[in-house]
């Protein structure tokens, strides 16, 4: 059977609004190697190339970095997060020392930009392939704080859910010593959980489901003043 891929990109191309030669490279794989051979459609690795995102071979995008283990924090250590919203994540004090909580998460910035394009490539896809509306519309990596990812070691699949609260200039993730037991040899891979199920359930803000609400989709804005208390 012939395939006509000069068609099928122009088809894409027209239907997300992107000109290839934006694209410095887009990359294939060889062959198909799952049971059923099922090809995805061309237009996500386009988008995929466009915002720079790389995949694992199950699907995922994951960002690698080692562990370090920590309890307590500053909050002018973590990236210059108000004490403000550290007040809505359920941080309570004064000007000194903060007690981390066992699931939250400090990432470095290179992390945080490689999550901020990877929320982008999910909005895009949602919006120009799927018809619906964008689901995470964050503006900077500041606009992750409070979110949830998933951090498990690498080559396994049992994951650890965790929450950013801020950021740091060493290329390393500051977690609870529980979560940072997770992996091995110290080395841990953060993914957003929209990278994890199917690309359609996300990273929520503080308090809320772990999938979209029926009702439509969750910006990035902090939870309102009604909302309940966090633990």
């Amino acid at each position: 059977m012939d395939v006509d891929l000069d068609l099928i990109l122009r088809r894409a191309e027209e239907r997300l609004s992107i000109d290839l030669e934006q694209i410095g490279e887009l990359k294939g794989v060889k062959k198909l190697m799952s049971r059923n051979r099922v090809c995805e459609p061309i237009e996500k690795g386009i988008l995929r190339a466009y915002h720079g995102i790389s995949t694992n071979k199950d699907g995922t995008a994951r960002f690698d970095m080692t562990d370090i283990p920590i309890t307590h924090f500053r909050p002018e250590e973590i990236g210059g997060v108000s004490r403000e919203r550290l007040q809505e994540l359920g941080y309570r004090g004064g000007d000194g020392i903060l007690e981390l909580y066992p699931q939250d998460i400090i990432i470095p910035r290179q992390a945080a930009e490689y999550l901020l394009r990877v929320a982008r490539f999910v909005d895009d896809l949602l919006v120009k392939y799927y018809g619906m509306e964008p689901y995470y519309m964050c503006e900077s990596a500041d606009d992750l704080i409070g979110h949830l990812v998933i951090g498990l070691a690498p080559h396994t699949s049992g994951g650890i859910v965790g929450r950013i609260i801020g950021f740091s200039d060493v290329s390393a993730c500051y977690a609870h010593p529980p979560s940072s037991t997770r992996p091995r040899g110290g080395t841990a891979t953060v993914m957003r959980t929209a990278s994890c199920c199917s690309w359609m359930a996300s990273l929520t803000s503080p308090g809320s489901s772990c999938l979209p609400p029926p009702g439509g989709p969750h910006g990035c804005a902090p939870p309102s003043a009604d909302s309940e208390p966090e633990a």
